[in-house]
């Protein structure tokens, strides 16, 4: 399961609470209870946990002003359960009385610390609404959630306005996961160019080729900027590829123009970036033992293309066709 879990939980326990919570001297509500199951990505509960959540309320917009934020450090009891009181942590910013629930829109970010390194990782945002569907009746409620990969998620919110719901941890970010419109290829390590301590970034290759035979184009023609090499250079070759190309169906205008699982910045990669590939063909999947173009231009009439069977690395003509694999960066 995907991060939309925590997001789920985390509102529908607001919604359910602020619709009971006591009112304060400002109309809104005094404290919203949470209370959820912390699970890891392969379902297993997480007792004895300690780990660090910080709520923020925004006003107005998904992210507009923050009128108020606080942190809870909380451990997991043998159940994997945490339970908290949205308003009783220690506050960030403002003050949960002050805050002014009926002159804009409301929402809530959730954000989650496993390592206890004050890194937070955002879980989601979404909007408070006003009156729970679950209390407007006598009767046990539940409902079906599904996030945008078709994961469903059974919610419950019983007569007393406890509300059931499991949380599971963010996905684990390694290659061969899918991610992202693709497959993780490659996560940038200290040194890498656009490396940054604390985050994770890389490469996701799309799930299959995205051409058998396709030519580089343009023979003759020197393409400039088209000559990038490192990690990282892709993505501007092949934008100057297309600028310097007309030709159609070329290896760098398929990768341009793909609109893959909801996404439309991939590219063809770069001779360092097709070498990460390669060095994970087998837990990307799908490549071929033929060889696949880069980006990377050396003269006019060659460019830089690489064994898929034995990993080297030569110089292809630029008319001639070789598999073309899109990625793109996250």
């Amino acid at each position: 399961m995907k991060q939309i879990t925590l997001f789920f939980a985390a509102i529908l326990l607001s919604l359910v609470t602020v619709a009971q919570a006591p009112a304060s001297p400002k109309g809104g509500p005094m404290g919203i209870n949470y209370q959820t199951v912390i699970r890891d990505g392969d379902g297993s509960i997480l007792p004895d946990t300690e780990l660090s959540l910080q709520m923020t309320i925004r006003t107005g917009a998904p992210d507009g002003e923050v009128v108020y934020a606080e942190t809870h450090e909380a451990t997991t009891n043998v159940f994997g359960m945490i339970n908290l009181v949205i308003g009783y942590g220690s506050p960030l910013s403002n003050a949960f009385s002050d805050i002014n629930w009926g002159d804009a829109e409301k929402y809530l970010e959730t954000a989650i610390d496993l390592e206890g390194s004050g890194s937070y990782t955002i879980m989601g945002v979404t909007q408070f609404l006003s009156v729970p569907y679950a209390f407007e009746s006598n009767h046990s409620r539940s409902i079906t959630l599904m996030d945008e990969n078709g994961n469903y998620y059974d919610v419950e919110v019983d007569t007393l306005g406890n509300l059931t719901a499991n949380l599971v941890m963010p996905q684990q970010l390694e290659i061969g996961v899918e991610y992202q419109g693709g497959i993780i290829a490659y996560i940038l390590q200290s040194g890498d160019p656009g490396y940054v301590e604390g985050e994770n970034h890389g490469i996701i290759a799309a799930a299959s080729d995205q051409s058998a035979y396709a030519e580089w184009g343009c023979s003759g023609t020197a393409l400039p900027g088209a000559n990038g090499f490192a990690l990282g250079t892709g993505y501007q070759n092949t934008l100057d590829i297309v600028a310097g190309c007309n030709t159609a169906g070329i290896a760098a205008r398929i990768c341009n123009e793909l609109e893959l699982n909801g996404y439309s910045n991939w590219y063809l990669p770069s001779k360092d970036e097709l070498n990460k590939l390669y060095l994970s063909k087998n837990l990307v999947g799908g490549f071929a033992a033929e060889y696949y173009w880069s980006s990377s231009e050396f003269i006019g009439t060659r460019a830089y293309i690489q064994s898929f069977s034995g990993g080297n690395q030569s110089l292809g003509k630029k008319q001639d066709s070789y598999h073309v694999r899109a990625v793109r960066d996250f």
